[in-house]
């Protein structure tokens, strides 16, 4: 028997989640490879709503309870016949997910679904579900696995403007530098006054229109009088506080001219890489030092009160 060419798809949420199928092990399969919603055909005298929950419950094992249809999608290809996909959202269900026939079943940050292997049209009505649009009316016409078309409209046949997701964020970008003085001896600084206090290397915030090699330049002039030349940059040091991502480059150098001065910044003074590591650190500067190193790691990130090495 002939499939049916309508469709259901759906997306079910929680936790600012979508449950993301990866289709990995049906054969000939038009979604092989990649991470859908789950959902299947009509069968014979099958309602829209009555396929979507027959469908759900035998993908994952869930009864839904609480869903919204959202959309309309006229899937075209040159390889499959057309389908026509009614798609869901669903926040509430019953039961306990199990495993699937079709794919790997995995919660996935909404965030995150732009970044696995998706049909390019999906980005799309992600896009207009993050925008809590109205149904809408969406073409995709692909070519192999590459979109050449798509539209996109409200019921009322209003034109929508698919906008790309915002990425943008708040950022603070800061700089430190470990100079060496080719003794195994580094430049300290004993930090008072900003409420990062403790020992550490010296550093500071980038400025508006400067480079990321001249800010740390200027800031090591600024809190020791030396001048250094040269900075490599070992690896980030990176953190959330509320909205703002603060972003720390790690530098280090062996190439300077001058005499240490301390400053309002902290105290500086010469010492050895062992008896720096044993003196009352700043946050953080025991990853920092592990990144200077560079033998294995080049990003520290912390995050829910823990830092993550990478």
């Amino acid at each position: 028997m002939t499939k049916s060419n309508l469709t259901t798809l759906c997306y079910m949420e929680k936790d600012n989640q979508y449950l993301m199928m990866h289709r990995i092990k049906k054969v000939n399969d038009i979604n092989q490879d990649k991470w859908v919603g789950v959902g299947g055909h009509f069968e014979q005298d099958e309602t829209p709503e009555e396929c979507l929950c027959r469908e759900v419950l035998e993908e994952t094992g869930l009864s839904l309870t609480k869903y919204r249809a959202r959309g309309l999608i006229t899937f075209m290809s040159d390889r499959w016949q057309t389908e026509y996909m009614y798609l869901y959202t669903a926040s509430e269900y019953t039961g306990e997910l199990t495993a699937c026939e079709e794919g790997t079943l995995e919660w996935i940050d909404k965030k995150d679904v732009y970044d696995l292997p998706i049909w390019e049209g999906d980005k799309d009505f992600f896009r207009l579900l993050e925008q809590d649009t109205p149904f809408f009316f969406m073409k995709l016409r692909y070519v192999g696995d590459q979109l050449v078309e798509k539209s996109v409209n409200l019921g009322e046949s209003e034109n929508l403007e698919l906008k790309e997701k915002d990425r943008t964020q708040r950022v603070v970008l800061m700089n430190m530098c470990m100079i060496s003085d080719g003794d195994g001896n580094v430049l300290a600084l004993d930090k008072v006054g900003d409420g990062y206090t403790g020992t550490t290397f010296p550093g500071g915030h980038i400025e508006d229109g400067e480079s990321f090699a001249d800010s740390v330049i200027r800031e090591v002039k600024e809190e020791t009088g030396l001048t250094i030349m040269h900075p490599v940059l070992k690896g980030i040091y990176h953190w959330y506080k509320g909205d703002i991502h603060n972003i720390g480059y790690l530098y280090w150098t062996d190439s300077f001219e001058g005499q240490p001065v301390s400053s309002d910044e902290g105290k500086v003074y010469w010492i050895s890489e062992k008896e720096y590591a044993r003196m009352d650190l700043a946050h953080g500067m025991d990853k920092v030092l592990q990144i200077m190193k560079g033998e294995e790691f080049s990003e520290c990130y912390f995050h829910d009160g823990k830092e993550v090495m990478k």
